[in-house]
This record gives C-alpha cells, sequence and structure tokens, in this order.
C-alpha cells in the first residue's frame, strides 16, 4: 500500500508543480527587458501550459481517489476479524476508529512525505515533458520551472486527506457489524444488502448520464461531455461490485469450456470471492474509462470546434507562406492562370499588440486581384463589411473584425509594433471575416497604406475560389510549378484535414495522462493481486495435498487474474460507448457526420493489454513461487 500512495503522490505533486509554474509563468525573465508585442506573446505557451497540466492534474486526481478509496478500504475489509476480536474484548467502536486511523496515518505519512518529495525533484523533467506540446521551443521562452514547497505541502495534504477518508469510510462501515458477525464470512444477508444500496446509488447516476448524454438539453458541448464523463466515471465506481460480478460470470464461461477443471475452478473462485475480482478489475475499468473517456472527449472538442470553423470554407484551394517575399510572385502566378480563376483574395498577416483591453491580435491587408471589396457583389473568400465600408480605410483608418464586441464605428483604438511604437487608429468599418478561415480571424484590417508591416509572425494566404471542380487540379499544379519558396498548397479537402490533424496531434501532450494512469493502474493491480494470492495460499496448499497438480492450480490463478482483468476492460468498453454515442449524437446535432466521432480505439487496446500481460505474469509468478515453497515443507 505505502508504494501506491507513494507513486500517486509522485505523480500528483509532479503535476501540480507544473500547473504551479505555468500560472505563475517560470522562466518568462525580466519582463521590462520584453518589448510589449514579445510580452504579450511570450503568454501563449503559458496558456497552453495551464490547460495541458489542468487536464492531466484533474485525472490523475481522479484516478488516485477512486483507486486509493477503494485500495485502502480492501486492506481494512481484510482485517474484519482482528476487529471483530477487538470488540469482543471490550474495545468501542470509537476507541478503534481513533486507533485504526493513528495506525494507518504513519505510514501513509511516510508514503506521501517521500512520493511529494520525489514529485518535487522530478517537476523539472516533468516541466520539459509539457514544454514541447505547449510550444516552448521557438518562442524565445524557457520554461524554466522553479519547485514551489507550498505545494508540495499542499499534495501532500491532498493525498493524506483521501488516504485517510478511505479509513474512516471503511472503519466506519465495519463498525456497523456485529462482533461475532465481524469474526465470521461475510454474511449473504449482508452482501445483499450492500448490493441493494448500491442499486439504489447506481440507478440514479445511470439515468442521470442518460439523460445528460441523450436528452435535448441546452448545454455547450465541451461542458456537456465532460458532466457526462464524470457521471459515468462515477457509475461504475459505485456499481463496480455488481458490474464486476456479472462481467466475471460471463466472462469465466469461456475457461469453464475450454480449460476444464483449471477453468472451472477459475470461475468457481472468480464468482465466490467477489471482493477479491473487484479488487482485481477496479484499477483496470477504473483507469480505462477515466482516460479513455477524457481523450475522447478532448479530441471530439478540438474535431467538434475545428469542422464548425472549417465547414464554410469557401476556397478551393488555399496557399500559405510564411514570407512576404512570396505575394509578388504568387499574385502574378494566379493573375497568369486567367478564366481558370473565379476569384482570389490574397492576404498579409501579422500580430500586433493592442492596447486597453491589452493582448496580441491578428492584423491583416487584404489585397484581392481585384483590389479591396466594398458593399458591392462581394466574393466569398473576402470580408464584408457589416458596418461603414471598406473604401474608408487608409491612414489613420482601421476595420475591427464583428467577433470583436469592444469596439464600435469611431472608437479609438491603440496598436504596438515590434518596436513598441504606438499607433493611434480610428475604427473606419465592422467586417465579416471569410468564413471557414481559422488561421485568419482578422480580428483587424487594414489598408496597404494604413498601417505598416511592422508586427510579428508575418504570413501570406491566399484563398483562391475555382471555376470548375476540374480547374483546381490545373491551379494547384501552376502554383507549385511556379517554384516559390516556401509556399504551400493544399486543396480544401487536404486543408481541412490537415488542420483536424493538426488539432489531435497537439493533443500528444495527454500522453502524460496515459501514462501516469496506466503506471498507478498497474501498481495497484499488482497490489490487489498479490493480497487476493495471499487469501488463497491456504486453500492452494490444501488442493496441492489432495493431489491437485501444482500446474493446475498456477493455471486456474492465471485464468481468474485474467477473467478479473477481462471483466474490468469489459465494463470499461460499455462505458466509454456511453461516452462516444453522446458524442457522436452531439456531432448529428450540430450538423457534423458521425464520421468525424474519435474513438480512441488504440490507446485503449495497449493500456488494456499491458495490464493484462503484466497482471497475468505477477500472477504466475507469485503462485508458482508460493507453491513452490508449499511443497519444499
Amino acid at each position: 500500500m505505502s508504494v501506491t500512495v507513494c507513486l500517486t503522490s509522485l505523480l500528483f505533486c509532479s503535476t501540480l508543480q507544473v500547473y504551479m509554474a505555468g500560472r505563475m509563468q517560470d522562466g518568462i525573465g525580466k519582463m521590462e527587458s520584453m518589448h510589449t508585442l514579445r510580452r504579450l506573446m511570450a503568454e501563449t505557451p503559458y496558456r497552453n501550459v495551464v490547460m495541458i497540466s489542468t487536464v492531466s492534474v484533474l485525472c490523475i486526481g481522479l484516478i488516485s481517489i477512486f483507486l486509493v478509496l477503494a485500495s485502502v478500504s480492501f486492506l481494512v475489509q481484510d482485517r474484519r476479524r482482528e476487529f471483530g476480536m477487538m470488540r469482543l474484548n471490550g474495545a468501542s467502536r470509537t476507541r478503534i476508529m481513533v486507533m485504526e486511523l493513528c495506525e494507518f496515518a504513519l505510514p501513509l505519512a511516510l508514503a506521501n512525505i517521500v512520493g511529494s518529495l520525489l514529485g518535487s525533484v522530478l517537476a523539472v523533467p516533468m516541466g520539459k515533458a509539457f514544454s514541447g506540446p505547449s510550444e516552448f521551443p521557438g518562442s524565445g521562452v524557457s520554461f524554466d520551472l522553479r519547485v514551489r514547497p507550498s505545494v508540495t505541502v499542499l499534495s501532500f495534504a491532498f493525498m493524506m486527506v483521501v488516504c485517510l477518508l478511505g479509513v474512516w469510510l471503511a472503519i466506519r462501515k465495519l463498525n456497523k457489524v456485529s462482533p461475532l458477525g465481524l469474526m465470521a464470512q461475510e454474511s449473504a444477508k449482508g452482501a445483499k444488502k450492500m448490493g441493494k444500496l448500491r442499486i439504489v446509488i447506481s440507478c440514479p447516476l445511470v439515468l442521470l448520464s442518460l439523460f445528460v448524454g441523450f436528452a435535448p438539453i441546452s448545454l455547450p458541448l465541451d461542458m456537456r461531455c465532460m458532466l457526462l464523463v464524470i457521471l459515468v466515471i462515477c457509475t461504475v465506481y459505485a456499481a463496480s461490485p455488481l458490474l464486476v460480478a456479472g462481467s466475471v460470470s460471463l466472462l469465466g464461461l469461456i475457461p469453464e469450456k475450454l480449460a476444464s477443471g483449471p477453468g472451472i475452478l477459475a470461475r468457481q473462485r472468480a464468482r465466490r470471492e467477489t471482493a477479491g475480482s473487484t479488487a482485481v478489475a477496479l484499477p483496470v475499468m477504473m483507469v480505462l474509462t477515466i482516460v479513455i473517456s477524457f481523450l475522447a472527449v478532448f479530441q471530439a472538442g478540438s474535431i467538434g470546434g475545428n469542422m464548425l470553423n472549417l465547414q464554410p470554407l469557401k476556397a478551393d484551394v488555399i496557399v500559405s507562406s510564411d514570407t512576404e517575399e512570396s505575394f509578388d510572385e504568387l499574385s502574378s502566378t494566379i493573375r497568369d492562370l486567367g478564366g481558370e480563376v473565379r476569384g482570389a483574395d490574397i492576404y498579409t498577416t501579422q500580430t500586433w499588440a493592442v492596447e486597453n483591453p491589452s493582448g496580441a491580435f491578428q492584423v491583416a491587408w487584404q489585397n484581392g486581384t481585384d483590389g479591396l471589396v466594398g458593399d458591392g457583389a462581394r466574393r466569398a473568400t473576402a470580408p464584408e463589411a457589416v458596418e461603414g465600408s471598406l473604401s474608408d480605410l487608409g491612414p489613420g483608418k482601421i476595420a475591427v473584425s464583428n467577433q470583436n464586441t469592444d469596439y464600435r464605428l469611431g472608437d479609438k483604438v491603440t496598436l504596438i509594433d515590434r518596436s513598441d511604437k504606438r499607433y493611434q487608429l480610428t475604427v473606419a468599418a465592422i467586417v465579416r471575416p471569410p468564413e471557414g478561415t481559422p488561421p485568419l480571424p482578422m480580428d483587424f484590417l487594414s489598408s496597404a497604406d494604413g498601417l505598416p508591416h511592422a508586427g510579428e509572425e508575418e504570413q501570406v494566404l491566399a484563398l483562391i475560389s475555382a471555376s470548375s471542380p476540374s480547374a483546381i487540379s490545373d491551379i494547384t499544379k501552376a502554383i507549385r510549378g511556379a517554384g516559390i519558396k516556401g509556399m504551400s498548397v493544399e486543396t480544401r479537402s487536404a486543408f481541412i484535414d490537415r488542420f483536424l490533424q493538426h488539432g489531435v496531434s497537439s493533443q500528444h501532450a495527454l500522453s502524460v495522462m496515459i501514462v501516469g494512469g496506466t503506471a498507478l493502474a498497474i501498481i495497484f493491480l499488482l497490489q490487489s493481486i498479490a493480497i487476493a494470492l495471499s487469501e488463497r495460499q491456504g486453500q492452494n496448499r490444501r488442493l496441492y495435498q489432495i493431489g491437485v497438480s501444482r500446474q493446475s492450480i498456477v493455471w486456474s490463478a492465471v485464468l481468474e487474474t485474467g477473467v478479473n482483468i477481462l471483466a474490468g476492460a469489459l465494463i470499461a468498453v460499455v462505458a466509454i460507448c456511453v461516452v462516444v454515442a453522446a458524442v457522436a449524437l452531439a456531432f448529428s446535432g450540430i450538423g457534423l457526420s458521425v464520421a468525424y466521432t474519435p474513438i480512441p480505439l488504440g490507446p485503449f487496446c495497449l493500456v488494456g493489454f499491458l495490464l493484462l500481460v503484466i497482471g497475468v505474469a505477477a500472477t504466475l509468478m507469485v503462485s508458482y513461487g508460493t507453491l513452490k515453497s508449499a511443497g519444499a515443507n
């Protein structure tokens, strides 16, 4: 138990240290030495760190709470005879509670201290693991994490509360049983009463989960999915003994039919020892349910948000470059295509700082092949004036996106370039940016003579509409054949696919969550297997003494562990399917194809297979070693 608590504290403390380092912007250096625009841009990676680490802390925290509570409860239940003797000898319930809390507090505190200290030491390499996905490389800022003792203390306090809460709940449950009841095995009447209680708790959770996931309620997609995941996790944990009992009985038929004697013994043991089966299956089903459900929800949020932004895209060919030097050559190439191009708009974009409200925003310069479009016939890839007129743009004038509600016509806005030079401009128009172009939010739009190109992160983006579907291929070949350096040419479908893949691949930082959750599940799984096998030592020895072969006993133990782990995986599959089905329904409701619904089959199979292999290997080694020593005696 101490090892599991130590590892849990280590992972929780290290990720919490990363979160606080992101909040406090460790490594950003002396802010006063940076110009305004660079300072604002430098804050973006820190916001990414906070977002990613928040997810990791939440996931690891949930896994820790559920598994620590279950593990501590299992250990306390294993000592029910000892508590019964204490009660028979006159010890009061309160005295037993205080004694056990003090007894468990010392080793748990030591394990938590070691884990929190190790987590603080490993926080620096953990921060390096987060820095890449948070886009620190190339930002000009180094994420130099500083270990905070206050975070170490907070992590220690949190884990101690969870551990002692588990001890208190388990002893409180045993104190309700009579002394003679504690001395005997748990009665069928008591198990039936507990089963009814779990049904009473689980049924409302199931109904509430189904309501949140499938009822037509007005909730944002992200909030709805996150709430559903939390409810599904609580439902699985509350109903775990009932679900495991049914799953074990079902899956146990396979070894019973295929492995004859050892298979029959494995199924009988798994069905009779429901507490042991639940202890082995619980780490598997909880880590798979929590990690894979969160992964599916985050991927769904990325895909759904990107698809809603990308679907209205009208351009047939999208050309992008990170240097303005390519503009003239690109413009000439598009003009030479003649009738194959129905319309084209070329934008140059930069990042500028804005004063009051402070922030970094995109400034765009639109250079359509026919000049800026006014209030007349509008191309689908050109901005549309909602208020005012684009013809009013010029020196001292700027247009603002209609998504920015901070400005109205006639307002003054101050933009700051990379040299901290300020430009006070008047809002001359409110524009609607071209639809379906996430790289072109067009926070501000300037004419060629309005603002100099003095910002950061310059890019050129061309949106080209073909005169016919057959002309798309000719346009792409012509632009690629022009040999323009650093130019990327994509069709509409390729552009959308790349954007979706980038959104999913940017979530590779969640691998910290997957690895951490899997490591916790492995430790808890090994602990549960060791406790379950230790309880079977006497029974295994008697079987060996009456003539049952060592191979049959070991094989039955391996089959039993395999059935329990597969039962946990089966329960997790059902829970994840509920989440995925709710996501597919939500996609359909907002007009997206259910084909875009993310199904994290790869991570599920990888984590499940790893837990199965480790569990079976541990059972094989421990069972064989126990029987070998028994034979020697």
